[in-house]
């Protein structure tokens, strides 16, 4: 049986052959999180049994719902940003930093190909939002000043 891959796939009308790699990449891994965002629904689903005799069993139950529900939280989060760079790419954004709006390296686009900022960009608002706990750093008026 042959595995599913990124090679093959047919680009939808709009999506540049430039991005043609990215485009199939983020499709692939689209398919795979929400494939797996199934799985965790189901393990979220499934509820934890009532205390019985050994009290071990029960906090190692709760502990892995509770894990599987950060790890459901993590991939909806994941999967928002592959859906928004796939809509990038459909609208001729892709491979531009939505703060500066230079052309985002491509060696930067193969290692994050979900990535919306230049590395350093990125860096001073990881940054910034360290510095200032509760803020959208990159609408922050001042940030960029």
């Amino acid at each position: 049986m042959k595995r599913p891959g990124i090679r093959g796939r047919k680009l939808p009308a709009g999506v540049s052959a430039r991005w043609a790699w990215h485009y199939r990449f983020l499709r692939a891994l689209r398919d795979r999180l929400l494939e797996s965002e199934g799985e965790r629904r189901f393990e979220i689903a499934e509820p934890v049994r009532p205390a019985g005799a050994d009290a071990a069993d029960p906090a190692s139950e709760e502990f892995e719902h509770e894990f599987s529900a950060v790890l459901w939280s993590s991939e909806q989060s994941a999967l928002t940003e592959v859906d928004d760079a796939l809509e990038r790419i459909r609208h001729g954004r892709y491979g531009i930093c939505e703060v500066t709006g230079k052309p985002i390296p491509s060696a930067r686009l193969r290692t994050v190909p979900w990535t919306r900022y230049l590395a350093k960009v990125e860096a001073d608002l990881e940054r910034y939002s360290a510095l200032n706990p509760g803020t959208r750093s990159a609408h922050h008026p001042r940030f960029w000043k």
